[in-house]
């Protein structure tokens, strides 16, 4: 693979007699049964569910997935190899994806919450979703449904949703970003929640491990706060909502002589962003802010000092922009910011925040 010699050039590399023809053959040969002796006794002692035990699983978990989940989580997800076109005209059409507008094949990816891949299986059609995959995963495998025990947690993508009713069937816990209901405009702080901590524990399995945490004591504090804040409602939200804090009369522009805000360093506001990458975007965000005399334009409710409002536009549209309301407290050093809202998607969530109020904050 790494020289793409082919057969019978590596027959002649490796000084095997006869004529062209017999040197491809035992070349061919000889890596086929190098192939077949590492999966009937290699692969099976690295891959699948049968190479190691629960109690041996359970040693791959992260502070953060026993901390959210409790039980065993295992992350589905479903990857694919492009393929060449084939004279096989069924075949080319099932392999072909409408999504990747590419013929492939796709592969089922179980992994645990430290990056560890208990198997891998297929291949499948490319023309099937992964909730069709994972039905017939589930249908077929007895070792894995036998494996796992009731109230195990199953980690999917919104791929997967319409499985969600067979892993409930099998007495499993399955864990998947919430849709936007119909006519919902705002996900509720409860679904931002739940979803951000599915994303963390995603992370934790397909982000390189490059070292162990040098800090276990501070990853458990932190992921105890993220649960906590996730059982948070959000208040400020209802006062955004009864439309007192949206005329535009209620506010003034921010004069820095009269304004105080919380003194933040920099473990403050990793600990409140949930480590550096809101810090990263926070610095285009707060660049395109700036008008032609490098001013921020924040507002501030008079009278009350302790809530501000911000204008923010995204960076996926220019025309679109995002009102952010941060509520602060200069007595309460625990918690300098009390609350957060935005007029997006996500943005009742109590467990972090997105870019739009990092580059507030910052």
């Amino acid at each position: 693979m790494k020289t793409n010699l082919s057969f019978t050039q590596l027959g002649s590399v490796f000084n095997i007699p006869g004529s062209a023809e017999d040197r491809r053959k035992r070349a061919s040969d000889a890596f086929q049964t190098v192939e077949n002796i590492l999966m009937e006794i290699f692969v099976p002692q690295r891959l699948g569910v049968s190479h190691i035990s629960r109690q041996q699983a359970e040693e791959h978990h992260t502070i953060y997935s026993k901390e959210f989940f409790g039980s065993l989580c295992l992350i589905w997800d479903g990857t694919y190899i492009y393929t060449g076109k084939s004279a096989d005209h069924g075949l080319n059409r099932a392999m072909y994806s409408v999504q990747k507008k590419r013929h492939l094949v796709k592969f089922m990816s179980l992994v645990l919450p430290d990056g560890y891949v208990l198997d891998t299986i297929g291949p499948f059609y490319g023309n099937e979703n992964d909730a069709k995959i994972c039905e017939q995963i589930l249908t077929t495998m007895d070792r894995l449904r036998e494996w796992c025990n009731v109230n195990d947690v199953m980690i999917v993508d919104r791929g997967f949703r319409d499985i969600l009713i067979t892993f409930e069937e099998l007495g499993f816990d399955s864990k998947m970003p919430a849709y936007l209901a119909r006519n919902m405009k705002q996900h509720t702080a409860e679904e931002a929640n739940d979803s951000h901590l599915i994303i963390s524990a995603v992370l934790n399995a397909y982000r390189p491990r490059t070292t162990e945490s040098v800090d276990p004591q501070a990853q458990k504090t932190l992921a105890m706060s993220t649960e906590q804040r996730a059982a948070m409602q959000n208040d400020l939200k209802k006062r955004v909502e009864s439309g007192k804090l949206s005329s535009k009369s209620n506010w003034e522009k921010i004069n820095e002589a009269d304004f105080d805000f919380p003194l933040l360093d920099l473990d403050d506001l990793c600990s409140l962003f949930f480590r550096v990458y809101q810090l990263k975007q926070s610095r285009s965000y707060t660049a395109e802010h700036l008008d032609d005399d490098g001013n921020y334009y924040i507002e501030i409710k008079p009278y009350e000092h302790s809530l501000i409002r911000c204008a923010i536009r995204t960076r996926h549209s220019h025309s679109t922009k995002y009102y952010v309301w941060v509520e602060y407290s200069l007595r309460d050093t625990s918690e300098p910011t009390k609350c957060r809202h935005l007029k997006f998607k996500s943005g009742e969530r109590t467990v972090g925040c997105c870019a739009h109020v990092a580059c507030i904050i910052w």
